[in-house]
């Protein structure tokens, strides 16, 4: 069944008996460059793609004036619980991402009134495309209506981002949620994650496409490992700090010359990990002159470096994204390639030719089927606006 804005407006009639009185919807995301940088304070590159998560809710019955029903369309589960009760994680995971939100709400001062949702989307999960921000800000969106809360729009995103640190347990950055709420359609954000302010810049035009190559693997380091890169970010910035007191607050004041003058204070991993992070801003700034100029070539170089950085210094890569790198460098339709999100698993984005696009993923499963006998599946990647009200009045207008 083919999920969309209609299919979980009706799923909801179906499985409450009547129509909801609110449905939002917000985006997944891609990020161009600047990965792993969100949690360091530095400039990153994200943009809302067109596939949604949509949130259908209503108040509930009267009768049932505390209690909250979730309907999963994915899932087809129903998760009932009492509002009047501690919001407490469940054993399904996906209910979580919702009570998180709701316990983000509650202690922020609004109070939690009965009430019924849907929700149901086409965000590829597990495909570092952040299913889950798309999740928190349609419901947070969802429930600004509902509620007539008059939740400013980086009001939502923060709540949604604390929803995911603090309930469902994910130390993330504030970039995919960010980007799910302020997403334009046709562009990508410049996001300022220290100073929460973003300026929009030009995606390559059509004679170019971006192409999400999903590895359908998530190793079992990738939690582990993105908690272990945090933490020797922070212990080397303290270190930073500590030497440079006055000059160094976070990464973007720091240069190269000075990680390399604190290097004998570093372990080798810890200093190695911070190499990387001095690098990828530096390749954001460039990025961003790439793509105001118009130098899409340059623009792909740049992604080659940052997959190299990730893979060899950060460290964050596997086999099955190195093989499809590998394999977009041989390719001269293929401007630049590099594997986004966590790590160990999950997609490369590959900036190519748009007229060889599918000769480019023919290269790439041919290639990667011979290492791992499966092929990975091609997401042609279209841009899309961030959270909005479809249902009622906002007629698909943007909180952006």
């Amino acid at each position: 069944m083919e999920i969309n804005a209609a299919a979980v407006a009706a799923a909801y009639r179906q499985q409450f008996g009547s129509a909801p009185a609110v449905l939002a919807a917000a985006p997944g995301r891609i990020n161009l460059i600047g990965e792993h940088i969100d949690y360091n304070h530095g400039w990153v590159m994200p943009a809302a793609i067109h596939q949604c998560i949509w949130v259908a809710a209503g108040p509930a019955p009267h009768a049932a004036a505390d209690e909250l029903h979730i309907w999963s369309v994915a899932h087809q589960q129903l998760y009932t619980a009492s509002l009047a009760a501690p919001l407490v994680p469940h054993a399904w995971q996906w209910p979580n991402y919702v009570l998180g939100v709701l316990q983000q709400l509650q202690r922020h001062g609004h109070a939690l009134r009965g009430l019924q949702l849907c929700i149901g989307g086409n965000v590829p999960v597990g495909a570092g495309v952040s299913s889950s921000a798309a999740l928190e800000c349609a419901a947070l969106t969802a429930l600004n209506e509902l509620w007539q809360l008059a939740l400013p729009p980086l009001r939502i995103v923060q709540l949604a981002q604390a929803a995911e640190n603090q309930f469902v347990g994910v130390n993330c950055g504030i970039m995919d949620q960010y980007a799910s709420v302020f997403g334009r359609q046709g562009q990508c954000l410049l996001l300022d994650c220290d100073a929460l302010t973003h300026t929009y810049l030009p995606l390559p035009p059509a004679d170019y496409q971006l192409l999400l190559l999903d590895t359908q693997v998530k190793h079992s380091l990738a939690g582990s490992a993105y908690n272990d890169r945090r933490a020797a970010c922070e212990q080397g910035l303290a270190v930073l700090q500590q030497q440079y007191a006055g000059t160094v607050r976070t990464w973007r004041e720091v240069s190269g010359q000075q990680l390399e003058a604190v290097r004998p204070l570093l372990a080798p991993a810890t200093w190695q990990r911070c190499s990387y992070v001095v690098a990828e801003l530096q390749r954001v700034q460039a990025a961003v002159e790439a793509l105001q100029q118009g130098q899409w070539w340059q623009f792909g170089q740049l992604l080659y470096q940052t997959h190299q950085g990730l893979s060899q210094v950060y460290q964050v890569s596997c086999p099955e994204l190195d093989n499809i790198v590998a394999t977009c460098t041989s390719l001269p339709a293929v401007l630049g390639a590099r594997m986004m999100g966590g790590g160990f698993g999950g997609c490369v984005l590959a900036l190519v030719q748009a007229a060889q696009a599918s000769q480019v993923y023919a290269a790439v499963a041919q290639a990667y089927e011979l290492a791992f006998g499966r092929a990975p599946v091609c997401l042609p990647v279209q841009t899309g606006p961030g959270a909005h009200i479809v249902l009622p009045g906002g007629a698909g207008a943007s909180l952006a």
